[in-house]
């Protein structure tokens, strides 16, 4: 299935870990932020996907 160019989704190795990004001209949406374990990871990811854009939101 093909999304739309503003919906992102950065996958990660459990379903249940996925991130949701919604690219907007007014900053990012990151739509479930995961695990506080994973902290280190989520930024990672997070930052690459963003590609110097800010983030807006988090819901």
């Amino acid at each position: 299935m093909n999304l739309p160019a503003s919906i992102q989704v950065i996958e990660r190795g459990w379903l249940s870990a996925n991130n949701i990004l919604l690219h907007a001209q007014d900053g990012a949406t990151l739509v479930d932020s995961g695990y506080g374990s994973h902290v280190p990871q989520t930024l990672a990811l997070l930052e690459h996907a963003l590609r110097g854009k800010a983030l807006a939101r988090l819901v």
